[in-house]
């Protein structure tokens, strides 16, 4: 369990995917995530079965620590061993936990975990979404580029922005802001 000062992550569990489906069969979560939706039960179980033993994909439940409340996901993906780098996610699909530094805390988590449990070197992601992209930035993430019309979604192409965010950059301002400290 990875601890953090507002929430904390522990491997999705087999009694987090009734919640999870829920969430996935959501429209406009399974569109902005692009991923496959909607799912029925038996395709969220086999997704589980796939990801369980996973090195490379290591998918975490968001729990609120103050009411120990499942309020998302948060990923590792396509974690490379040999580079030294991986992707993250991060949905937290209910409104009313948005802008509360829920996410800004499990982000902080992953990266932590990235880089001090996995040794990598790198982490990237990509987003369309600003409110992200300034959780991103908070924690040192630089916007690396645009990937221009990337993903469709609701009948158009939108770009993402796409961020990485190096060890050493991450070091730099846990140091300067204590993130993480209780």
């Amino acid at each position: 369990m990875l601890v953090g000062t507002k929430t904390f992550l522990r491997r999705l569990e087999a009694e987090d995917l009734e919640q999870t489906l829920i969430w996935i069969n959501d429209v406009e979560i399974f569109v902005t995530m692009g991923v496959f939706g909607p799912r029925n039960k038996r395709q969220q179980e086999i997704w589980y079965a796939n990801v369980f033993d996973s090195k490379d994909n290591i998918i975490f439940s968001v729990i609120r620590s103050s009411d120990k409340k499942h309020i998302g996901n948060a990923s590792l993906f396509d974690i490379d061993y040999r580079n030294r780098n991986c992707g993250l996610t991060i949905m937290l699909p209910e409104r009313e936990v948005r802008g509360h530094g829920y996410g800004t805390d499990a982000v902080h988590l992953l990266c932590k975990y990235a880089f001090d449990y996995l040794n990598l070197h790198k982490v990237y992601c990509k987003t369309d979404n600003p409110f992200a992209e300034k959780l991103y930035q908070s924690l040192g993430f630089v916007k690396e580029g645009i990937l221009r019309q990337q993903s469709f979604g609701f009948g158009k192409y939108v770009d993402k922005a796409y961020f990485g965010l190096l060890k050493s950059e991450y070091q730099t301002v846990v140091s300067q802001d204590g993130l993480g400290e209780k």
